[in-house]
């Protein structure tokens, strides 16, 4: 299914000290292949890879520092020529996990969270996350300990999985390979085909390019 192929690529990228830093829905690209499609992550743009330096930053510093924290980002996607950076621009809210939003700092476990919220828009066939927040609610309704509500048919495992991925402390949030197998013990039988709720909800991200709100 599609969150086993987002979620082994993310596994995959975890073991070798790559961040993405912008996992949502919209960027899922989903293959033509028959009779199985492959969903693949796309959208590579903020992605970097962690040097020992940003390692320790993301483990002891990143969820207390304040904006000026220098993050050692690659010049270009893989490759190891780190140059010193203050921020990411223009932060997608309702997506980012609270810590990345005030510090501009993001690690592994920030793109658990985003994970998370990509799973809720799947089985909400494409909703856009805190549809009754605005961008500038957000992030004291989730520092506050609000989540959003389970989406009409989903699984409780699946539920369960996101609530995991949203943890207030990043810490607690689940590794992508831990993902990876859970996935496979909820849906074993989707594992490797894109449910037709999936596409669907695909299909209503693509719709809705554009209409996300961001920070700078």
């Amino acid at each position: 299914m599609i969150l086993g192929d987002v979620a082994r690529g993310l596994a995959y990228m975890e073991a070798r000290s790559y961040l993405h830093c912008d996992v949502a829905a919209r960027n899922v690209l989903l293959s033509s292949a028959v009779p199985v499609p492959v969903a693949k992550l796309g959208d590579f743009g903020l992605a970097f890879r962690l040097t020992p330096a940003t390692k320790q930053v993301a483990k002891d510093v990143a969820f207390e520092s304040d904006e000026d924290e220098l993050l050692m980002h690659s010049s270009s996607f893989g490759l190891n020529r780190p140059q010193a950076v203050t921020k990411i621009s223009r932060i997608p809210v309702k997506w980012t996990a609270p810590e990345s939003v005030r510090t501009r700092v993001f690690s592994h476990k920030s793109d658990v969270w985003s994970f998370g919220v990509m799973l809720w828009e799947l089985y909400t066939y494409g909703r856009l996350p805190y549809p009754r927040l605005m961008t500038s609610q957000v992030l004291q309704f989730v520092e506050s300990g609000g989540r959003m509500e389970a989406p009409e048919a989903c699984p409780i495992g699946i539920y369960q999985l996101m609530l995991d991925t949203w943890a207030k402390d990043p810490h607690q949030r689940p590794a992508f390979s831990s993902i990876v197998h859970r996935l496979h013990n909820i849906c074993p039988q989707d594992t490797r085909s894109a449910s037709g709720l999936e596409q669907k909800a695909l299909k209503v991200v693509d719709s809705n390019e554009g209409t996300y709100d961001c920070i700078s």
